[in-house]
């Protein structure tokens, strides 16, 4: 039977080769096609990179030409106050290619500017973030660096900004101020950008990543690229700041340049794999089905009936693997085993898991059996409730754990002092015995109460918080009656709590009863 068994792997394995047999390909190829167009837009990133390089440096040659003017030093050393009557226009400033123009004095406290409208908004928040990276600017104004990119958190966009220094006639001389020269990163400017250098127009947005301040000399940059759709990318140019963490990313869209032809024989390679994967997955599910699941599908009737107590005797098929006969032997065996597992169990419900003694469930059983049979025969019924007292403070002196363990102790003292074996003690509550005594009278239940809290006393089990003498004591409330017609095992039992709670108020070993 265990060839049948190797047929069907056959069969299987003949449905998933051809799949990674057609897969691996294609993936190889889809991986090659991927990487090229991914390497085409690394390359198209490292265009914008070296564009906003040339901007810095155009800036960078106008800021440095500006620097050199004798009317601008005249200016900032207040030897000539016409320089603010220059009067640039809108048209200038989109001629040079900047936004603004400003001039700061060497204490960086009077200034200078001029700019464009759209700018107009920004400028004194430019001087104010110029103002206060000062010290780290004069570094690279002198340095040589070509352009450096401010953040302006409060305006919530970036600067490509220029700055070069105001050269004094004296060349050993302070410079006297310094010219700043630049444009906002802002939608438009990078969109200007985007189209003008081979790319399809579309939507760029800023991304800043950081409040920080400068950027390398040159875009220091990173990028990756996002597949949006089957034919649109999205190229994200990061730069760095002088400390290397990422600053800002500017976001361009791009269409996607893959290779149609390449995803159609994709896609005419998956169609015909999973034909040939779903004919052969058919022959292979007719062949498993006569081979094995019809031979399962009779063990399962069998299991079933067995399961429910019916244990038939099982005919060996011939079309039966080996496997399924040991199925069906382990079956056989978990049968067994549950019988006596439901043996156990019933004993263990029985029981109460910390003391050992019944628990309330089976007390509540033994109740109703005992009340009736001492109803039909006229006898009596005794009934105690066993309270330690204080416990509350046993467990706040002691622990919790030292609480069970006292519980379950008592409950061994308890017992002791019952001598028949028709009497039964059940834990009824937390610190509560409940002690059962059938054909057992008001006297007869007195002395059993006697011999309980005598007991008790000669354990002297140590309680450091109680309110007497310092040993665990007990309270004890009993009852015993004849039921008559119309009366209900609640009722003595009432009476017994009844009885509790009287003793309770006596402390140190103390019953208490009610007749009945």
């Amino acid at each position: 039977m265990r060839l049948k068994t190797i047929t069907a792997a056959v069969l299987v394995l003949l449905t998933v080769f051809p799949v990674l047999f057609m897969t691996f390909p294609v993936r190889l190829i889809h991986s090659v096609s991927v990487n090229a167009e991914l390497r085409g837009y690394a390359d198209a990133a490292g265009v914008l990179s070296g564009v906003l390089e040339q901007k810095g440096a155009y800036y960078h040659s106008f800021a440095a030409d500006w620097g050199s003017r004798d009317e601008t030093h005249e200016f900032l050393t207040g030897n000539d106050r016409q320089f603010s009557q220059t009067g640039f226009t809108d048209s200038a400033f989109r001629k040079i290619g900047t936004q603004f123009i400003i001039l700061l004095g060497r204490d960086y406290t009077e200034h200078y500017s001029s700019y464009s409208e759209r700018c107009g908004k920004y400028a004194e928040e430019i001087v104010r973030v110029i103002r206060k990276n000062k010290s780290e600017i004069e570094k690279l104004a002198f340095s040589g660096r070509k352009f450096m990119i401010l953040s302006m958190p409060t305006a919530g966009r970036p600067l490509l900004l220029s700055v070069s220094p105001v050269k004094p006639a004296n060349p050993e001389k302070q410079a006297d101020g310094f010219i700043f020269m630049g444009h906002i990163l802002d939608k438009e400017f990078l969109s200007e950008l985007y189209s003008g250098y081979g790319f399809e127009a579309g939507t760029t947005r800023v991304n800043l990543t950081s409040s920080s301040v400068y950027a390398k000399e040159g875009v220091n940059s990173i990028s990756s690229v996002e597949f949006l759709s089957s034919d649109t990318a999205k190229i994200v140019l990061t730069l760095k700041e002088l400390s290397g963490k990422p600053m800002l990313s500017l976001l361009f869209p791009v269409k996607r340049t893959a290779n149609t032809e390449i995803l159609s024989i994709i896609k005419a390679s998956f169609a015909l794999s999973a034909f040939f994967a779903l004919t052969l997955l058919t022959a292979a599910a007719f062949a498993f089905r006569k081979l094995v699941i019809k031979s399962a599908e009779e063990l399962a009737v069998c299991s079933a009936k067995t399961a429910e107590g019916k244990r038939t005797q099982r005919e060996k098929a011939t079309y039966y693997p080996a496997e399924f006969r040991i199925i069906d032997s382990s079956l056989r065996k978990m049968a067994d085993k549950n019988d006596s597992m439901e043996k156990n169990l019933t004993e263990i419900s029985k029981t109460d898991k910390l003391t050992g003694i019944a628990n309330r469930r089976f007390f509540d059983e033994i109740f109703l059996y005992e009340w009736n049979l001492s109803k039909r025969i006229k006898r009596p019924l005794g009934l105690l409730i066993v309270d330690l007292d204080d416990f509350k403070l046993y467990n706040d002196e002691y622990g919790y754990s030292a609480g069970d363990k006292c519980i379950t102790r008592m409950a061994d003292i308890t017992k002791s002092a019952l001598k028949r074996n028709t009497d039964i003690i059940a834990r009824y509550g937390g610190e509560e015995f409940i002690i059962l005594l059938p054909d057992t009278d008001q006297t007869g239940s007195e002395k059993i109460a006697d011999d309980i809290l005598a007991v008790v006393r000669d354990a002297a089990v140590p309680h450091a918080a109680a309110y007497g003498d310092k040993i665990l004591t007990v309270s004890i409330g009993l009852c015993s009656m004849i039921p008559e017609n119309g009366d209900t095992k609640e009722k003595l039992l009432l009476e017994a709590d009844k009885a509790l709670y009287e003793a309770k108020k006596k402390k140190n070993c103390a019953f208490s009863f009610n007749n009945l």
